[in-house]
């Protein structure tokens, strides 16, 4: 299925029993909704799951305009209005995870629980001149690699499983070159400093053991200890992509903390 927003159609998936609580999985840069495949079989079994290509990803392309946070929280907010969805869990990892911060920074009421694979905190992760430059840096590192060895870089940083690396190095493969620098300028401009802010719903951070893209998994260690009541887990014998790479551990913790916080029955 598929919905106009801003000139963009993107492309939706629906799972699972439509009365029961909704969940929304949103997939991390470069990917697409099949991501999230490995947990969407277990969540539809007691909740409605939806999965999506955010804006320039997948189905859901060409990428029109600049990508950002704000760009992919307004595209979530356009979807669960359009399936009549008042409050949901979101669950993102890592660039889908800073867009299911947004949605909760921005809009609160539409928020019943976050869990964030693989991200740093949207508002709590202060980059002093040092990380700035390495940002910096990254970018133009990208920029200068011709895509095939941009895309298979991406592959094998973001994963172990070598199963999910072919995954990787397809759909990132069926990205131009300019979209995927361009959805990486979100990720380097769109972290932000409000040591005031708390996130107001139940929380779990979780990150694979061996995350090595930036520094994802020393903030994500941050990130916890500035939320102490947040639930933090670390997957075992996982990369980036932590979901794919360990799925079982990931969705017996997925499914756990929901039913804590937004039960089923």
């Amino acid at each position: 299925m598929k919905i106009e927003v801003a000139e963009t159609k993107l492309h939706f998936w629906c799972h699972g029993d439509p009365s029961s609580k909704p969940v929304v999985l949103s997939h991390g840069a470069t990917l697409d909704h099949r991501s999230w495949d490995p947990q969407v079989a277990v969540l539809a079994e007691k909740y409605r799951v939806i999965t999506w290509d955010l804006r320039g990803h997948g189905l859901s392309q060409p990428l029109t305009g600049r990508f950002s946070f704000e760009r992919g929280a307004a595209d979530l907010i356009a979807l669960l209005d359009y399936l009549g969805i008042e409050r949901a869990a979101l669950v993102g990892l890592s660039m889908g995870a800073f867009i299911s911060q947004q949605v909760a920074y921005a809009h609160r009421d539409r928020v019943a629980a976050l869990v964030c694979f693989d991200a740093a905190s949207l508002t709590h992760t202060k980059l002093g001149p040092a990380m700035r430059l390495l940002l910096a840096a990254s970018g133009k590192a990208m920029a200068a690699f011709p895509h095939r060895l941009l895309v298979e870089a991406i592959a094998r940083r973001a994963a172990l499983d070598p199963e999910v690396r072919d995954y990787i190095r397809e759909v990132s493969g069926n990205l131009t070159k300019s979209a995927i620098l361009d959805i990486w300028h979100a990720v380097q401009t769109g972290l932000r400093w409000e040591p005031d802010y708390k996130i107001p719903h139940p929380l779990m951070i979780a990150v694979g053991d061996n995350d090595k893209v930036g520094a994802t998994l020393s903030l994500s260690r941050k990130w916890a200890r500035q939320c102490p009541d947040a639930r933090f887990e670390i997957i075992p014998r996982a990369g980036h992509c932590s979901n794919q790479d360990n799925p079982r551990f990931a969705s017996r913790i997925l499914l756990d903390f929901l039913e804590r916080h937004w039960p089923s029955g």
